[in-house]
């Protein structure tokens, strides 16, 4: 799957994705429907070796699918700044779920307001709230 190149599979009718451990990687190689949203999206990192290639991406070069619910863990927090959103009017819930300090470390060095996410009616970002750029409106 590795050798693919990035965005050559295509992922259309999925109602729940979690992307554990190394596998949260293989987001380089997705491409999302457009128009289809996901009920959830998880990505959970337990050590920070499981997101590097993802790191040695641009800001903002990842494009997730859309989804009524994202959840993020632990390491894969350091992430954020890769992925992009769909545009979407409000998505249900936005978690940032983190346990040690180490988990956050690099995005607490990020500019405040420099990580844009979607608006959400539920968002629990912790401690990195501040780096979040919600959407205007």
């Amino acid at each position: 799957m590795l050798g693919k190149e990035n965005r050559s599979i295509c992922i259309d009718m999925v109602k729940n994705l979690e992307l554990h451990g190394h596998a949260i990687e293989i987001l380089l190689k997705l491409k999302f429907h457009k128009e289809r949203a996901m009920e959830s999206l998880l990505l959970r990192a337990d050590n920070p070796e499981q997101i590097t290639k993802l790191r040695e991406t641009e800001d903002n070069s990842i494009l997730l699918g859309r989804a009524n619910n994202f959840y993020v863990y632990y390491f894969s927090i350091d992430a954020l700044p890769e992925l992009e959103f769909q545009e979407v009017p409000v998505i249900h819930g936005f978690w940032v779920i983190a346990n040690t300090p180490e988990q956050v470390a690099g995005i607490l060095e990020r500019n405040n307001g420099s990580i844009p996410i979607v608006k959400a009616t539920d968002l629990r970002a912790g401690d990195i709230l501040q780096k979040l750029k919600l959407p205007d409106n």
